[in-house]
């Protein structure tokens, strides 16, 4: 609707500015604008995507050209996304890195990390690489499409995902795939939503007549991801990325809290490059408990018979974004 707008009043202010007056009789008459030219009325129908013309016979060939040039399809970009948790000691056991087999217009890949983590950058030929470790935040641009994980190389990002679906040491928070028109505007972004509504904040009121209630405030936990892409040039896109990821921290609370990581950035990636964010990390804490039936439950004295030990351990967020241009339906 906005581009059919911006169409609409480009083809009016050229249509005007391209008008010739014509040498009028004593018999011709003419409707005026209110700038004084020969009236020319276009309108857009946004329900059939068509444009209303109201003009004289000699304009139509200059809105007719007008119109060719700008009535063309808009491209869109294919995105493939994996959301995945990973904990920071398997990262390393299952050797997780990604490298480049072919060369980008530099020559080079480029990784780079949050300070602390300093920056890599690698030649392509040599397949510089990038490995995650504790202490740093990781977000890079890959080329050549091809990952490595627990020493196996896959040359497509589909294999990719497949692998690490069936890989028990990783969990799979979400992997949407979605075609997106280039350059949306507000209203036609994408956004995904993969949510649960939890009660947060209960609150007690007591009404007039001593009847007393709990009332809660509802949260979204979960997965959203928004990605806004826009070509420029021949093969270069920029994405606008968007992505949170929230949890209860403690299920079955009366007051819950939410642990939330986001992650707000603006990327260029060439076509079909991979694109990894990374580097938020979230502590897990599991307790183990061991205990003599019968006895490790007794008030007071039950600590003499049972054990417990907790766990803490730290995971981290990966998501792998792949854009695809899609120039057109030879091309899906």
């Amino acid at each position: 609707a906005v581009l059919l707008k911006e169409v609409t009043g480009r083809i009016t202010e050229v249509a005007r500015k391209d008008e010739k007056p014509k040498p009028e009789s004593q018999n011709q008459s003419k409707t005026v604008g209110s700038g004084g030219q020969t009236d020319i009325s276009i309108s857009a129908d946004e329900a059939t995507n068509s444009l209303l013309i109201f003009a004289p016979s000699d304009a139509f060939t200059t809105l007719d050209q007008i119109i060719i040039e700008l009535d063309v399809p808009r491209m869109q970009v294919y995105v493939e996304a994996l959301v995945m948790e990973v904990s920071l000691s398997k990262s390393l056991d299952l050797g997780i890195n990604w490298k480049a087999t072919g060369v980008t217009s530099g020559g080079r890949v480029i990784t780079g990390g949050f300070p602390g983590a300093g920056a890599f950058t690698g030649d392509a030929s040599t397949g510089g690489t990038a490995a995650i470790t504790a202490d740093s935040s990781t977000i890079g641009v890959l080329n050549g499409n091809t990952i490595s994980i627990g020493g196996k190389e896959f040359f497509s990002f589909g294999a990719f995902v497949k692998a690490v679906q069936n890989n028990n040491d990783v969990n799979v928070l979400a992997n949407p795939q979605l075609m997106i028109i280039n350059n949306p505007q507000e209203g036609e972004i994408p956004n995904i939503n993969v949510v649960s509504v939890v009660p947060v904040s209960p609150k007690t009121v007591t009404s007039a007549s001593n009847i007393t209630t709990t009332e809660y405030q509802y949260k979204e936990v979960g997965i959203k991801l928004e990605i806004r892409p826009q070509i420029s040039g021949e093969n270069s896109i920029r994405l606008d990325i968007s992505q949170e990821s929230s949890d209860v921290v403690n299920p079955g609370a009366e007051a819950i809290t939410i642990f939330k990581r986001t992650i707000k950035t603006s990327v260029i990636a060439e076509d079909g490059e991979i694109i990894v964010l990374g580097g938020l990390i979230k502590e897990k804490v599991a307790r183990n408990q061991n205990k003599i039936p019968g006895f490790g439950d007794l008030p007071l004295i039950g600590w003499l018979f049972r054990s417990q030990l907790d766990q803490f351990e730290k995971i981290n967020l990966l998501i792998f974004i792949r854009p695809t241009i899609i120039r057109t339906k030879k091309d899906l």
